[in-house]
């Protein structure tokens, strides 16, 4: 974090970086639910999307 501050970004958003870092590392975003909170909906695998646009 020190090195954060040392670049010019403010102390309290270092924390909030080192701190969301520490806990995607532990799995905080994992989410095997297969729906996307964001849509909705059930994702689509990448290949499907692929498939289906040849």
């Amino acid at each position: 974090m020190k090195v954060l501050v040392q670049v010019g970004l403010p102390e309290g958003f270092t924390d909030i970086l080192a701190n969301s870092d520490v806990r995607s590392s532990k799995g905080a975003l994992f989410n095997d639910s297969k729906t996307s909170t964001l849509i909705g909906r059930p994702t689509t695998p990448i290949e499907d999307s692929i498939k289906a646009l040849l």
